[in-house]
């Protein structure tokens, strides 16, 4: 018993050094990405007006965007506790509000996926592939951007924590907790109602195969519980929109992309709702060669070997109905089936929508790392016959090929946000320096008018506001704009650091 308890508290310690050098790093990197970044991504600028209107109108906000009120609300309280601390308004108090709800939740994140990958791949395995997790550009980015990534995976891992913790205990309430943090997740992003999913799939089996771990009178509780935690958070908000799914257009036919790298594409890429594929081998095929392109980005080519060796030699056909073998590769499976639809449907696949995948997928990371090592080493032994006895080649190769695989990204992930953006920041301070508190600035962009503090209209170089009084046209090589000039005068000419012209703004001649 004392051994037993000694061993347990070494255990406790170990998580604890574990979580701590985990957040230590994560913090680092999200507060200095923070403070290097030239501006949010396009997406947070529709993200912190959302906020900004349910403050005003609520109801008939969330009812004419597409986009889920989740992320917008977890802003609104941020900046209601910024604004408790007397802190004097600026635009920047709603962006490092957004900032700050996506990397606080990045790192909660990286809490449950640590004792996540605990449960499913061992201690050592968990901690490796979080660091990775840490390290990988994109990823650490996109929690230090005002978008609402994050925030979902903190509930969707949440949610798949809970379902195996449930499942290994035969812990019926437990699914009734994974459907609160699935509802509430699904209040971020619509995909986080997976979680449903894998737990009625979970208890299905239950019900009808051989082998049972759970009573049936258990699988009923479960299954019940389960519904009624996702429908308390999930069940309003489809009332109001009346659709299951209305941002994914799954009822609807309305195609809607929410990605900033689609919006930034020639407008011949992003389709319109005549052009949609559907399913065919050719696009299943080409979405297959994107998914595996898209995942190589992500974690920075150099892991991609180690993935999918780990993956190969981690399943075992005899134990998949395990918990530990089911909620690790049920998920990947079924969001490789969620790429290949939307790849299909909208010909599109980006780094943002591949990120849980990404996720489950790092886990195997560290065995491949450590499978490899172990090759190299043995057919190498005829070079360590003259290395000494105490030389462990496993472990040092293992080392090397680690620190390599992860390190590659570190100079991208040094690279401030958005960096090819900082002529919207010049041209926001222009306005800013410039403008009245009444005068309104219609652009292309709508980051130029959240960093500049002024109220803008969206304008598409057709017709010219007439209450805007200030115009700003962003100069784009891939797409000449049409912009009517005649009653514009040249303010401003905003260039980048090569000297390059990026901007101009026009005050309205009246």
């Amino acid at each position: 018993m004392q051994a037993d308890a000694i061993s347990e508290e070494a255990t406790v310690r170990r998580q604890i050094v574990h979580v701590s050098i985990l957040l230590t790093i994560g913090l680092a990197v999200g507060v200095y990405l923070i403070g290097t970044a030239t501006v949010v991504a396009q997406d947070g600028a529709t993200f912190l007006e959302y906020a900004k209107n349910l403050r005003i109108a609520p109801t008939k906000t969330m009812l004419a965007e597409d986009q889920h009120p989740g992320y917008p609300l977890l802003i609104l309280a941020v900046q209601h506790l910024v604004t408790m601390t007397g802190i004097s308004s600026s635009p920047f108090d709603s962006i490092y509000s957004a900032q700050a709800v996506a990397l606080t939740f990045r790192l909660l994140t990286i809490i449950v996926f640590y004792f996540l990958g605990r449960a499913l791949v061992g201690s050592r395995y968990s901690f490796l592939a979080a660091l990775a997790l840490i390290l990988l550009p994109y990823p650490a980015k996109f929690g230090s951007d005002a978008l609402s990534d994050w925030p979902h995976m903190f509930f969707l891992l949440t949610g798949l924590f809970l379902l195996t913790r449930g499942a290994l205990g035969s812990k019926w309430w437990l699914f009734g907790i994974a459907g609160i943090s699935s509802g509430a997740g699904y209040l971020i992003r619509p995909e986080c109602a997976q979680i449903v999913g894998y737990g009625f799939l979970w208890l299905l089996m239950q019900s009808f195969g051989p082998k049972r771990s759970i009573s049936r009178h258990r699988v009923a509780l479960a299954s019940v519980a389960l519904l009624v935690g996702f429908c308390v958070f999930a069940a309003p908000y489809m009332h109001l929109k009346k659709a299951v799914f209305p941002k994914k257009a799954v009822v609807t036919a309305t195609p809607y992309i929410q990605n900033e790298e689609a919006r930034e594409l020639p407008p011949a890429t992003v389709p319109d709702e005549m052009d949609i594929a559907g399913f065919t081998p050719s696009s299943i095929a080409r979405g297959v060669i994107e998914l595996l392109a898209n995942i190589s980005e992500t974690v920075v080519w150099f892991l991609t070997p180690a993935i999918f060796i780990g993956l190969y030699y981690s399943f075992d056909k005899r134990a998949w109905m395990q918990p530990k073998q089911f909620f690790i590769f049920v998920p990947i499976v079924l969001n490789i089936a969620l790429m290949m639809w939307l790849y299909s449907k909208y010909s599109y696949m980006s780094r943002r929508h591949t990120l849980p995948l990404v996720a489950f997928l790092i886990f195997f990371a560290p065995r491949g790392v450590q499978i490899s090592a172990s090759w190299i080493c043995r057919r190498s032994r005829w070079a360590l016959k003259k290395l000494p006895a105490s030389y462990n080649c496993e472990r040092t190769t293992f080392f090397l090929m680690f620190v390599i695989s992860v390190s590659y990204g570190i100079p991208l992930l040094l690279t401030p946000l958005h960096p090819n953006s900082m002529f919207l920041r010049t041209s926001a301070q222009w306005l800013a320096e410039n403008s009245g508190p009444e005068d309104i600035v219609a652009a292309p962009d709508s980051r130029i008018s959240l960093y500049s503090g002024c109220k803008g209209v969206p304008h598409d170089y057709l017709t010219t506001p007439k209450e805007a009084r200030y115009v700003v046209e962003v100069l784009n090589s891939r797409k000449k704009t049409t912009i009517d000039k005649v009653s514009l005068h040249v303010e401003k000419i905003i260039e980048d650091n090569s000297g390059n012209p990026r901007a101009v703004i026009y005050s309205q001649i009246r």
